[in-house]
């Protein structure tokens, strides 16, 4: 269960990146991602570890286990995930529509 969550936890931050881009480059710190995402510490870690392992992000991996990942961006082969229904569904599991994903957020938050 725990690869699964871990998947779409990484899916929900890859396309919350993928939704802010064009206002931010980059997010400052994981800290902003667990609060606009609701996820605690340890998930949002090990989905940043996912994410970056996978090179789908780039980020400043944190020095300490209770440090945070800085300067959180999406790479090219982020973007072409989430830019590829299908491969976006076999990579993490669900199903993503951008075109109505801030008509979603609210909802998949809780």
């Amino acid at each position: 269960m725990a690869n699964k969550l871990t998947g779409r936890d990484a899916g929900k931050i890859l396309a919350w990146l993928y939704y802010i881009r064009e206002e931010y480059s980059s997010v400052d710190s994981s800290i902003a991602l667990r609060k606009k995402l609701k996820l605690n510490r340890s998930r949002t870690n090990n989905a940043l570890n996912k994410l970056y392992n996978e090179r789908l992000i780039d980020a400043i991996p944190p020095e300490t286990p209770r440090s945070n990942w800085k300067d959180i961006r999406l790479t090219n082969p982020g973007f072409d995930i989430l830019e590829n229904k299908d491969n976006y569904k076999r990579h993490f599991g669900v199903e993503l529509n951008l075109g109505i994903f801030k008509l979603k957020w609210g909802a998949e938050e809780r």
